[in-house]
């Protein structure tokens, strides 16, 4: 009674191809959350946008990596119909480098917030002391001497100003990589096993300007 109420509609394959069906399921969620953190960062709505973006891209890591477990098993199961072990190959590459853009992304970005905490904190200790000419309690990287405050304040800002620069690397990466290799490795499939090649070509390519976009933003 259920099939045939379903039969035709995309709601189906949850009862013909659950495991498939969590795998799309994640994987739509990953693309939602890209297309939503790309379009709408932290400054957005006068950094009112800041919650939207943290808790949205919390969501598409877990569905990332959910998205990735079900989708090997599908694509490796040997009892799966339609096997076929040049995509499964290509196909697992591309969920391969998903899932390094988003361990980049994360560690990257929870580098910038340690940093940004460890600026505020020195900034706080600063304006408490009413002085920025003293040293600060702790050694420069020679072991010479303590770091003055000033001086220690812009190198905290130049390592905050990378680890978000790499964040926003990573994550176009993620949404061009999660996005475009397993359109283009179906577009390209009958090229073989350059297919994974070339669409890991096509993909950098059209990651480079949204990167080069975002990163100048910042400058």
């Amino acid at each position: 009674m259920l099939r045939e109420r379903f039969d035709g509609y995309a709601l189906s394959i949850f009862y013909r191809d659950p495991f498939f069906a969590l795998h799309l399921t994640g994987a739509y969620i990953v693309y939602i959350a890209c297309i939503h953190n790309t379009l709408l960062t932290p400054s957005c709505l006068n950094g009112d946008a800041r919650t939207y973006h943290v808790y949205v891209g919390r969501i598409g890591m877990i569905a990332g990596v959910l998205g990735f477990v079900l989708g090997a098993y599908c694509a490796w199961s040997p009892s799966r119909p339609n096997h076929d072990q040049r995509f499964a190959i290509g196909i697992t590459i591309g969920g391969a480098m998903q899932l390094m853009a988003q361990a980049g992304g994360y560690f990257s970005i929870r580098k910038y917030q340690r940093l940004k905490q460890e600026i505020e904190d020195l900034t706080s200790y600063v304006a408490d002391e009413g002085t920025s000419d003293m040293n600060y309690g702790s050694m420069d990287e020679s072991g010479g001497g303590l770091v003055n405050p000033s001086t220690k304040i812009d190198e905290l800002t130049v390592e905050r100003d990378e680890a978000l620069k790499a964040h926003i690397k990573y994550m176009i990466a993620l949404f061009a990589v999660a996005c475009g290799i397993p359109a283009l490795l179906r577009i390209v499939g009958d090229l073989g096993s350059n297919a994974i090649w070339i669409s890991i070509a096509v993909v950098n390519a059209m990651a480079i300007p949204f990167e080069r976009f975002y990163t100048k933003r910042m400058e």
